[in-house]
């Protein structure tokens, strides 16, 4: 099993000695879907970015890393069309 990968705003939060409780106050939300964005289990929604970005003082681009978007992923190249280790008849 991989290890979840660790908010960089979990980082931030611990050297400005703030608890998830207050960023959640100052940015006006629950302080357990602020929990679930910071630990990867809700989507971080466009205005939590920003808020979250003056709330640390931080650009957004510090704290989130921009994903793929889906038409631009492709799938892998197929090699040869057939099964591995199929014998032809």
């Amino acid at each position: 099993m991989t290890k979840p990968v660790t908010h960089p705003a979990k980082g931030i939060l611990a050297v400005q000695r703030l608890t998830l409780r207050e960023v959640a106050e100052q940015i006006g939300m629950n302080s357990q879907v602020v929990g679930r964005m910071l630990n990867g289990r809700a989507a971080a929604s466009p205005r939590f970015r920003r808020d979250l970005s003056r709330v640390l003082d931080r650009p957004e681009s510090e704290l989130f890393v921009a994903e793929p978007r889906p038409e631009t992923l492709q799938a892998p190249a197929s090699h040869g069309g057939g099964r591995r280790g199929a014998v032809a008849r």
